[in-house]
């Protein structure tokens, strides 16, 4: 995108675009947005670590309590589901970053802008952003999921290696 117009093509952008002061403020609502998806999928991330730790680590205890032997396949497959899941929530937690307008790149690019082609600008650089910021809470979702899905692997071989091997 070029930045820097000419006095003649800016007012021929502006008479053909007259929305952009309307665009820009949903752009920058834009931001906002994104924000509260990323905060949503932080708090998924964090209910299904509190979840599946709070399920999964009183089995141990009341299994040998039982005298469930911890040697057998079913456990193993359980703790290293368990260890997974761990890891693949805390991955989806910190896997990449918000993308924010920078006010330094306010400052060193469109300072010396006209109103309207500063607005114009915004809302360019706003849609670059929500593109990353959208692609990132997908990405983030897509990790909850897969531990998730590892939590009721550990749940389902915990399941089995206290039936299968219970006394």
């Amino acid at each position: 995108m070029q930045l820097l117009e000419t006095q003649e093509e800016c007012q021929r952008l502006e008479d053909q675009y007259p929305a952009v002061s309307l665009a820009y403020d949903l752009a920058i609502s834009s931001y906002e947005t994104a924000l509260k998806r990323l905060e949503t999928v932080e708090s998924r991330a964090q209910s299904l670590l509190t979840l599946g730790i709070t399920v999964s680590l009183p089995v141990a205890p009341i299994a040998s309590a039982n005298r469930v032997p911890f040697n057998s396949k079913w456990f193993i497959i359980a703790v290293v589901a368990f260890g997974l899941a761990i890891s693949m929530s805390m991955f989806a937690r910190f896997y990449g970053r918000v993308i924010l307008l920078h006010p330094s790149l306010i400052y060193s690019e469109l300072l010396h802008c006209s109103e309207w082609e500063f607005k114009k600008n915004i809302i360019h650089y706003a849609g670059g952003h929500f593109e990353a910021n959208r692609t990132l809470a997908a990405r983030r979702s897509l990790f909850i999921a897969i531990a998730a899905i590892l939590f009721l692997l550990e749940g389902v071989a915990l399941a089995v290696w206290v039936s299968v091997c219970h006394p």
